[in-house]
């Protein structure tokens, strides 16, 4: 039945357009500007709370208009650039502000960072690794589960959001981001003050998936290992409701050889399959008020291959994704409120029947939250953002029996400016879980740009990280006793536009990271191989990043690249932190021709350690450096009235075998392709 709902859904699509341009809306005092509505007429979007959008239904020579109750409405003529910086002037339009005009750099705010991938076909790889101090944990292949970190961080300390739904499982800390369909994953975003609004477990970054399914259209893609997949968008916009409807289907034989010291070998029991349905819908009251509501449901069924040097070839897990949001938004003339419910729910079988060890586990995690928020003018320019967060989670698992963990959160920050140059942003947050648990946090940035064309950035900031059901109930080796992770960090950045467009731009940043109370699973039983996590360790982090993007405007070219150098160091073991490599880099590249468009990537991941000696190994467990190598083509024309697209993806280019962790290879040298339609309501 679900399937045959899949293929209704495909043959129904009827409304999109081109290439999506993206944006940011701003005040006349440089603050993101919260909710307005960029429209045509008769299509239309509405910016998030940090003012930034996509917007699918424009060519180039159209005109939208940029709308935001008690603001002065903006018209917007779309050229060939594909991000827009726009500014509205309050109502009444007050004299003393400045409007960005010519040629002058005077614009103040902030543009948020964000990261895209114009053409390719399932590769969320892709976008992931333009951030800048980024690794990709992965088990080998589109089965493996897949994991995110920073700044040479433990994964459980980046958290991920898909909208505004935390994705983050309650019983280990991570998300897998193999649950997430990929075709939401085409832009994301890097939250500031990532502590401040989420809490427990963001101590090194929140990375926001921006779901792009507000288009209509129908995909096929096939390739290497037995990998098919389809996928489908209805969308449709009316005066006040708009509403998208996407379903897909995908499969992976994913058996592939690799290579041992001795010969080569098939990894089997690497299959996957997907099955996922979303709806996203906006109703707006009127200029003032307006809903929103986003369901997704993912469904996986997998082989687990294990490790190399421990396979396990009948071993099964199947997974159930559903994920809810419901926001209601009342717009201010100076701000906005916001109420949001998120709902999170994920059910986990794991299986292996192998009659010398049986496993069969089973977990159901539930996270559900109410988030109260308020952003206003507190005086003149001075604007404040005030949360408060209820949050509850909860876990029935075979493995760590029933638990529950409820967590009450305030927090604000205040943006002061000070002259036309400096904001003063100072933060505090206080989570209370239980009735013995009481965590601050605490958070100051100040934003500097009165060099021409220049932006500096001072953030200091805490941060904390709560012990997971995992950590403290595992059976055998939880212990309940873990104290929570703390954290501080000192943060240096600055970045030079090259010109007026503001994506033009090179970039330098500094970090100074410390943590202690980290939790680390140690051995403490030799001969059943028992372990169990302790408040044992302290770790320093110094991270440089040099980075730079550019449009150039002779050729239809897009150049980024950043590279990361980051020393870590466990202070009791002195050593390396685990699975932290000295250096990260990037490189990528996207030039359109006519119709054509053609995009390489390359990203660098350095040697690093995986295991310390232990007693079953004496010595460091080391992985090797690797260059991770991706090229895309992608060939537009038009089709009954409509666009066309087929694509092309070759994956690790060079047929390098490399492991992302030890003992997990990943697919050798792999080619996708895929045809896209798209049907235009124009």
């Amino acid at each position: 039945m679900f399937k045959n709902g899949i293929i209704v859904i495909l043959f129904s699509a009827f409304a999109m357009a081109d290439a999506p341009i993206s944006g940011q809306v701003f005040s006349s005092n440089g603050q993101p500007l919260a909710y307005a509505v960029i429209s045509d007429g008769d299509n239309w979007v509405i910016a998030d709370e940090n003012g930034q959008f996509n917007y699918f239904y424009a060519d180039t020579g159209d005109t939208l208009s940029i709308s935001r109750y008690g603001y002065v409405t903006e018209e917007l003529i779309i050229s060939e650039s594909s991000f827009y910086s726009i500014t509205l002037e309050p109502l009444p339009i007050r004299q003393k502000d400045i409007i960005v005009s010519g040629k002058e750099y005077n614009f103040n705010g902030q543009i948020v960072n964000s990261y895209r991938e114009n053409v390719g076909i399932d590769s969320p790889q892709n976008v992931f690794q333009q951030i800048p101090g980024l690794s990709i944990r992965s088990y080998g292949g589109k089965a493996g589960i897949m994991n995110l970190s920073t700044n040479g961080s433990p994964t459980v300390n980046t958290k991920i959001l898909l909208d505004d739904i935390d994705l983050t499982s309650a019983q280990n800390g991570e998300t897998d981001l193999s649950q997430i369909p990929e075709t939401f994953v085409n832009n994301v975003s890097v939250a500031t003050s990532p502590g401040i609004f989420y809490g427990s477990g963001a101590v090194d970054g929140v990375i926001r998936i921006l779901p792009l399914i507000n288009t209509s259209s129908l995909f096929i893609s096939s390739g290497s290992f037995g990998f098919g997949s389809f996928s489908g968008n209805i969308s449709k916009s009316f005066n006040k409701w708009s509403a998208n409807l996407s379903a897909g289907y995908l499969k992976d034989d994913g058996n592939f050889k690799y290579s041992t010291e001795d010969s080569s070998t098939t990894r089997l029991n690497n299959d996957f399959e997907r099955k996922y349905v979303a709806l996203n819908s906006t109703v707006r009251f009127s200029d003032k008020s307006n809903i929103k509501a986003l369901l997704i449901e993912s469904r996986q069924e997998r082989g687990v291959a294990g490790s190399t040097d421990w396979v396990s070839p009948e071993a099964r897990r199947d997974d159930k994704l559903r994920l809810a949001a419901l926001t209601f938004n009342r717009l201010h003339s100076n701000g906005y409120s916001k109420v949001q419910i998120n709902y999170r729910k994920s059910l986990e079988n794991y299986n292996d029947p192998n009659p010398w060890w049986p496993i069969n586990s089973e977990h159901d995690v539930l996270g559900t939250s109410l988030k109260l928020q308020h952003h206003c003018n507190i005086l003149k320019d001075i604007t404040g953002t005030f949360l408060y967060e209820g949050k509850l989670e909860k876990l029935e698992s075979t493995d760590v029996g029933i638990r529950e963990r409820k967590t009450n959160s305030i927090a604000s920050n205040i943006t002061i400016p000070i002259g036309d140059s400096l904001n003063v942003i100072p933060a505090l947050r206080f989570d209370r879980t239980g009735s013995d648990q009481f965590q601050p946090t605490m958070d100051l940035r100040l934003l500097y740009n009165k060099m021409r064309k220049s932006e500096i950035e001072y953030h200091y900031s805490t941060g904390f990280r709560y012990p997971t059901f995992n950590d403290m109930y595992w059976q055998p080796g939880g212990n309940p006793n873990l104290e929570p992770e703390k954290s501080w960090y000192i943060v240096l950045k600055y970045k030079f536009y090259l010109n007026d467009n503001y994506l033009n731009n090179i970039y330098f940043n500094i970090a100074d990271r410390h943590t202690d109370n980290l939790i680390q699973w140690i051995p403490i039983d030799e001969t059943f191989f028992i372990w169990q996590p302790r408040n044992i360790a302290r770790s320093h982090r110094t991270n440089f990043t040099i980075g730079s993007q550019y449009n150039l405007e002779k050729l239809p070219l897009q150049i980024a690249m950043h590279a990361t150098y980051q020393k870590t160091n466990d202070i009791d073991l002195d050593k390396p932190l685990l699975h932290a490599p000295e250096i990260i880099g990037f490189a990528g590249m996207n030039y359109t021709i006519n119709a054509l468009n053609i995009a390489l990537s390359a990203h660098y991941t350095g040697e690093r350690i995986t295991a310390y000696p232990n007693f079953s190994n004496p010595d460091d467990t080391m992985l090797p450096s690797y260059v991770q190598t991706t090229a895309t083509l992608q060939y537009q024309l038009p089709l009954l009235g409509n666009q066309f697209s087929i694509m092309l993806d070759v994956n690790n280019i060079l047929d390098k075998q490399f492991e992302s962790i030890s003992g997990y290879p990943e697919p050798g040298r792999n080619f996708r392709i895929g045809i896209k339609y798209f049907i235009s309501n124009n």
